[in-house]
């Protein structure tokens, strides 16, 4: 066993610093090269300044500590001072790839910035101290003015993934923590997953110790927390609807929070951020669905959240519409059912169907891994009139995180991680192999040439396209 010795220290001794002022906040860029602080500085120091009040035209002295973004090169020399940020917080983060520092700032209370009471920003600066954007969180919270925490909530740390395509943002609220994972497009941020700490067996709060993400696989945060250290492996995902024509409407559900962007392609033209609606989930709840797919035979959504809780909704989208933004005509969506399947499933992975005789009765397919298992378990559930009819339970032949899709006709089928695609029969509880891709394709589709021979298309996360038949051929595309 080896072990683990301190083979050097290094003192930096950064300059130009005042004598009254306090480094609450550092971060170093990808390189090592450049060291960033938030530096807070009392209001009775000489560097004090002056504010104007909205509602007169004198100035008065600036009562509260401000702070101050410092840039440093390797050798402790001041590069660079950002103009003073009221309420700019401790936590900071530098953007692997591009010169972006990521802090947090709150507004509408005594030394912080000028706006509403519940804003609450994540900004962004460029490394010669300038502001660069911004986007405001989406925390519920209730004001605390008699104690210490004013607020129900804090920003702990930030943390970019390899590729600078997500930010992970760690909120340490008053009833729990949380990891809330954040993508751009087309100059908007979107809420795409929301992480919650493990509960402890004793019932103390639930908290995290650390969070990190993968040095190189962008796609994967390990979370630790007293008595958990959980590993996360995400996979970007498209949530399309599948109907036959002349039925499908083309629908694309982008999620945004607690909010499920929608937009029937086959009616309208409106890309992110934009909608052509939404289906919004009522305030405090903010988190985002861990998945959402379409059925393949109804229009009809199910959005799967942690603990097995599940909604159904009814989208009633028009078959034709005026090709106006906004129309209230274009869809009419209700919400159908909502409610926690039983069972200790760690459900990750929801498909929805509908029988073909009946409306009313709805299929609802969960995958996960039990608590005490290692294998991929499919659970289907009947779900018909209000109540939860049949449960059935297929274990998986192979140990390992899979995902289920649909063959045609709405029958399902799972992929292992080695590229194994077995057929669920859940009525028989029986797992029928039927072909093997090359490699593990998260993105799969399958088409039927006949009632028992499928032809199944797998797109790698190489860009490779595998083509395998249940009758033993295959064939490989490559982008090179």
């Amino acid at each position: 066993m080896r072990n683990l010795s301190l083979a050097s220290t290094n003192l930096l001794k950064i300059e130009d610093v005042d004598e009254f002022e306090t480094v609450v906040g550092t971060t170093f860029d990808v390189d090592n090269d450049v060291l960033i602080t938030v530096s807070e500085i009392p209001s009775d120091a000489e560097t004090s300044f002056q504010v104007w009040r909205m509602n007169t035209n004198t100035p008065e002295p600036y009562t509260h500590a401000r702070r101050v973004l410092r840039v440093y090169d390797r050798s402790g020399r001041l590069q660079n001072t950002s103009e003073p940020v009221p309420g700019l917080e401790q936590g900071l983060a530098w953007k692997p790839s591009g010169s972006i520092i990521v802090s947090s700032q709150r507004f509408g209370f005594p030394g912080g910035g000028q706006g509403l009471q519940n804003r609450h920003d994540v900004v962004f600066f460029e490394r010669n101290g300038l502001r660069h954007g911004e986007f405001g969180l989406r925390e519920y919270w209730v004001p605390k003015p008699d104690t210490k925490r004013q607020w129900s909530y804090r920003v702990k740390e930030f943390a970019w993934n390899a590729d600078s395509t997500i930010l992970a943002v760690w909120v340490e609220r008053d009833d729990g923590d949380a990891v809330q994972l954040w993508t751009t497009g087309n100059w908007h941020w979107y809420l795409k997953q929301e992480i919650p700490a493990p509960s402890p067996e004793d019932g103390s709060t639930p908290r995290f110790t650390a969070i990190d993400w993968h040095p190189e696989q962008p796609l994967r945060i390990v979370t630790t927390s007293p008595a958990h250290i959980d590993d996360y492996c995400f996979m970007w995902d498209t949530c399309t609807s599948t109907r036959a024509p002349p039925d499908d409407t083309g629908t694309v559900a982008v999620v945004d929070g607690a909010a499920l962007l929608m937009t029937p392609f086959r009616l309208q033209v409106r890309p992110p951020p934009e909608s052509s609606y939404k289906i919004v989930r009522p305030p405090p709840r903010i988190d985002p669905p861990i998945h959402v797919s379409q059925a393949p035979n109804a229009d009809a959504i199910i959005c799967l959240f942690p603990n097995a809780r599940v909604e159904i909704w009814w989208l009633q989208t028009a078959k034709s519409v005026s090709r106006i933004p906004g129309d209230p005509d274009i869809a009419e969506p209700s919400l159908i059912w909502k409610g926690e399947i039983p069972g200790d499933l760690g459900a990750r992975q929801a498909l929805l169907w509908n029988s073909d005789d009946a409306s009313e009765e709805w299929f609802i397919a969960l995958l996960g891994i039990p608590e005490d298992g290692k294998h991929d378990v499919v659970s289907v559930t009947t779900w018909r009139a209000g109540e939860i009819t049949e449960d059935y339970e297929v274990t998986m032949p192979s140990i390992g995180h899979g995902r289920i899709f649909f063959l045609e006709g709405c029958k399902l089928a799972w992929e292992g991680i080695d590229g194994e695609v077995t057929r669920v029969d859940f009525e028989n509880e029986v797992a029928t192999p039927l072909a093997t891709l090359p490699e593990y394709c998260p993105r799969i589709q399958s088409v039927a040439r006949s009632p028992k021979d499928w032809v199944i298309c797998g797109l790698s996360e190489t860009g490779k396209l595998h083509v395998v038949s249940t009758n033993g051929a295959k064939a490989t595309l490559s982008t090179g």
